[in-house]
C-alpha cells in the first residue's frame, strides 16, 4: 500500500467532499450506480466519511463498503485482503501529494478488482494536490488494465473506466 507521513493524510482528510454538489450527484458515484449489479461487491476507496458506501448500500441496494487512509476503521485491513467487481475512487487522485503517490494509489487499488472487474476514477481539477498530469494517470492506467474508457466529464477533467480483460477459458476436446 501507499505510505504517506501524517501530515500527507492530514491534508488529504481536509478533502472530503460528500456533501452538496458533489455528494449523490458525484459523477464517479452516478456512474457506478447506473452500472452496477445488486449483489456486486464494490469498494469505495477513499470514502472519507462514507456517506457514497452508505447510499449505495442503502438507496441501490448495492453491497459497498468503504476504505480512508486518513480515517481507518478496524475492518479496513479485512476490506484491503479482498477483491471486488468495482472499486472506485472519487477525488481521490488529484488530493494525492504527487503525481507518483496517485500512480501507486491506482497501483494498490488495480490489486483490489477482480479478474473481470473494473476500476472508477474521476481526476478533477479542484482540489488539485499537486501539478496535475492527465496524460500519466491514463499511462498507469492503461499499464494495470486492458481497455480504459472516458464514461463522463471532459479529458481535462474525465471520468475514467478501467477493465480487465475478459478471462479466456479453453473447451478441452472430446476423444
Amino acid at each position: 500500500m501507499t505510505r504517506y507521513t501524517k501530515a500527507q493524510v492530514k491534508a488529504m482528510g481536509r478533502t472530503a467532499r460528500s456533501r452538496g454538489a458533489v455528494g449523490s450527484r458525484a459523477t464517479v458515484v452516478r456512474h457506478v450506480c447506473a452500472t452496477t449489479r445488486r449483489g456486486d461487491p464494490v469498494l469505495d476507496y477513499g470514502c472519507g466519511d462514507g456517506t457514497h458506501a452508505d447510499m449505495l448500500w442503502h438507496r441501490f441496494g448495492v453491497c459497498a463498503v468503504g476504505y480512508d487512509v486518513a480515517r481507518p476503521r478496524p475492518t479496513d485491513e479485512d476490506y484491503l485482503s479482498r477483491k471486488y467487481q468495482t472499486v472506485y475512487a472519487s477525488n481521490v487522485l488529484n488530493v494525492q501529494p504527487s503525481v507518483r503517490k496517485a500512480v501507486g494509489v491506482i497501483d494498490d487499488m488495480a490489486r483490489l478488482v477482480q479478474r473481470e472487474g473494473r476500476l472508477v476514477v474521476n481526476y478533477p481539477r479542484d482540489p488539485a494536490k499537486h501539478e496535475r498530469n492527465v496524460d500519466a494517470i491514463i499511462r498507469a492506467l492503461l499499464k494495470r488494465f486492458r481497455r480504459v474508457v472516458l464514461v463522463d466529464g471532459t479529458m481535462a477533467a474525465p471520468v475514467l473506466e478501467a477493465r480487465h480483460p475478459k478471462a479466456v477459458y479453453y473447451r478441452r476436446r472430446a476423444g
